[in-house]
């Protein structure tokens, strides 16, 4: 794998990076594993550490076995971006965070993808999500959303 060089790929990187960009990168989980997963970027200032993001899952089943949880998430059919080839799940119900210098550094060594950006219609519909959630924080609604709810 070729690591590209900080003075190269960082101004590419900070001129993509924007709230809304899909990337694909390996993420570390609580239990330890780490598995290459599609993340949005929903940081309302992008210039603030660390950044916000939700994960992305093409895995159905829980959500088609609990429709409870409908109202959590953004279904996006197959096909709809070109960056989502399969019906793709953004769960709403959990915020991460990652600092900027690590999406670098993974930019850097080649193992994240700037994968391209949501339209603004389904950003939108995040916000809203987002606004009503009891499962986010009012403190990362505010880094979401720019605003106290």
């Amino acid at each position: 794998m070729v690591k590209l060089p900080a003075s190269i790929s960082d101004p590419h990187f900070d001129q993509q990076f924007k709230r809304g960009i899909v990337l694909k990168t390996p993420i570390r989980f609580k239990n330890n594993n780490e598995k290459y997963k599609y993340l949005v970027i929903l940081s309302h200032d992008v210039s603030k550490d660390p950044a916000v993001f939700i994960l992305t899952t093409s895995q159905l089943g829980f959500y088609d076995k609990n429709p409870h949880f409908n109202k959590d998430i953004l279904r996006i059919k197959a096909g709809s971006t070109n960056f989502f080839p399969k019906e793709t799940i953004i769960n709403c119900r959990e915020v991460h965070k990652i600092t900027k210098d690590k999406l670098k550094e993974n930019f850097r060594n080649n193992i994240l993808q700037i994968e391209g950006e949501l339209p603004k219609e389904m950003l939108d519909d995040i916000d809203k999500i987002v606004e009503k959630s009891f499962f986010i924080s009012s403190d990362d609604k505010k880094l979401i959303l720019g605003r106290k709810c």
